[in-house]
């Protein structure tokens, strides 16, 4: 029998658990095509097969007979009708957005059958055709990370590509400008799903908005790790307040951690997250950059050679743009090629700061930055 909407929901949040369990117990386990736990030529679906064992095989079965049924329905009110509302969990049967909906759990099955290592492109074509034609935009949570995924992919395809001397015209640098900066506080992975929702419209369990966060974190490792460039901006007032977070839940059992100590520890992560255990020559590792700047003006966006995406999304319900309906969109070619020119010049771009330096001069000026008033504090101090 074909599985219910409840179903298929248990069975999504089921493999995306899997696949962020291998991300997060293996510091350099960089999910992708080409790696695993032990043996570097298995991929990533193979991992979480063998991790779902005999169950695997039939979730393909399963989870691809969904797919059919999604696939044909064509859109959110056919789909909210097929098969007397089977399809669609029971929770969900009065949401009032019956195409968000649909283009929601197109892409959870689009994932899903990724992870199972069996992709069928043809749910988010579906979404994709939504989004031009219909939506204008994507909706927060799995549709987004799937988008920011997938233009990350794009982007090691193409130097993949321009390695083994092929075309490199679209092999420049992957840019960002993250409010939600998962790579390098992998918790928000899971405390950002929760806010993926619409209010007291019922809305996508929130479990399966991991599996576009995991995606999208999982694609950007797997890119750095290569040592691909890239140059990747996130505004100071962020990750102060994740540096305060976590030094404030350390000194109940430490009281002698510092503020300084916490944000140290957070760049040795970054390093192991990004390059593992790669010994990088000094030119590749210049051309990786994460850069804290001081603005937190809006948009935030990802871009390469050939796309580029604004993205709106928040922490939490405070943080939403409220005129806009949808939290992102695909930018016009000019536009892009303006925001790759503007995220290019100045201080960020120069690599000024960067994160993943391994020199404590350098380190030093970014924690100033983050917490100018500390390093007061310790001028005073020496001082005194």
């Amino acid at each position: 029998m074909m599985l219910t909407g409840d179903g298929f929901c248990d069975e999504a949040t089921r493999l995306a658990n899997v696949a962020l369990a291998l991300s997060k117990r293996h510091p350099e386990f960089a999910l992708g095509e080409k790696t695993s736990e032990n043996d570097p030529t298995m991929s990533i679906a193979s991992c979480v097969r063998n991790r779902l064992g005999r169950d695997a095989q039939r979730l393909v079965h399963e989870i691809g007979e969904y797919a059919d049924a999604l696939v044909g329905a064509k859109n959110g009110p056919a789909f909210m009708a097929t098969d007397s509302g089977r399809l669609v969990p029971h929770a969900l049967r009065r949401s009032k957005d019956a195409n968000v909906l649909y283009v929601e759990i197109l892409t959870a099955a689009s994932l899903a059958l990724y992870y199972l290592g069996v992709p069928d492109g043809r749910p988010w074509d579906i979404v994709l055709q939504w989004t031009e034609v219909h939506g204008g935009g994507l909706p927060n949570g799995i549709c987004v990370g799937k988008a920011i995924g997938d233009l990350v992919r794009a982007s090691r395809r193409a130097h993949m590509a321009c390695r083994r001397g092929d075309d490199c015209k679209r092999a420049g640098d992957l840019l960002v400008h993250s409010y939600l900066p998962m790579i390098i506080f992998p918790h928000l992975i899971d405390k950002a799903v929760p806010h993926d929702d619409r209010g007291a419209n019922p809305a996508l369990p929130h479990h399966l908005h991991a599996l576009g966060r995991g995606y999208e974190y999982m694609q950007l490792r797997l890119y750095a790790t290569e040592g691909f460039p890239f140059l990747y901006t996130v505004p100071r007032s962020f990750v102060e307040e994740c540096i305060l977070h976590e030094w404030r839940e350390r000194s109940v059992s430490d009281a002698r951690v510092t503020k300084h100590d916490v944000f140290v520890d957070m760049c040795s992560r970054l390093r192991a997250r990004l390059r593992g255990d790669r010994t990088l020559s000094s030119e590749v590792a210049s051309r990786q950059r994460v850069v804290v700047v001081p603005y937190d003006r809006p948009p935030a966006c990802f871009v390469n050679d050939t796309s580029g995406l604004f993205t709106f999304e928040g922490i939490d319900p405070q943080d939403r743009t409220q005129d806009l309906p949808l939290p992102a969109s695909y930018m016009r070619a000019d536009r892009r090629d303006r925001y790759q020119e503007r995220l290019l010049k100045g201080e960020p771009a120069r690599g000024e700061g960067n994160l993943l330096s391994g020199d404590e001069g350098v380190l030093d000026r970014v924690f100033d930055l983050i917490f100018p008033s500390e390093t007061d504090n310790q001028t005073q101090s020496k001082i005194g």
